[in-house]
């Protein structure tokens, strides 16, 4: 739907148009010990808690499907691809 025809539906009595949320991405300081996360990078996703707050923005985390505790260095070890993704798993 090209933005004529939106503004074109949205003259319609009736008409309820609802913008979808926006979701921000996540710094990594701002994770927070306990609280569950989901990381899209080069394609791959991965949910995770974190279990204890390192130095320099690392972090040791709980894989939550693998329950395999790993460092959040770990997982962007080869840089940040264009999809790259970080946020509250809710």
């Amino acid at each position: 739907m090209n933005a004529g025809s939106l503004e074109t539906l949205k003259k319609r009595p009736g008409f309820i148009y609802q913008k979808q949320e926006e979701k921000m991405a996540i710094a990594p300081n701002t994770l927070r010990v306990g609280k569950k996360y989901r990381l899209t990078n080069f394609g791959h996703v991965v949910e995770f808690e974190v279990v204890e707050a390192l130095e320099n923005d690392n972090f040791i985390i709980r894989d939550v499907n693998l329950l395999e505790n790993m460092e959040f260095h770990d997982l962007i070890r080869y840089g940040k691809g264009k999809d790259y993704e970080l946020e509250e798993a809710g």
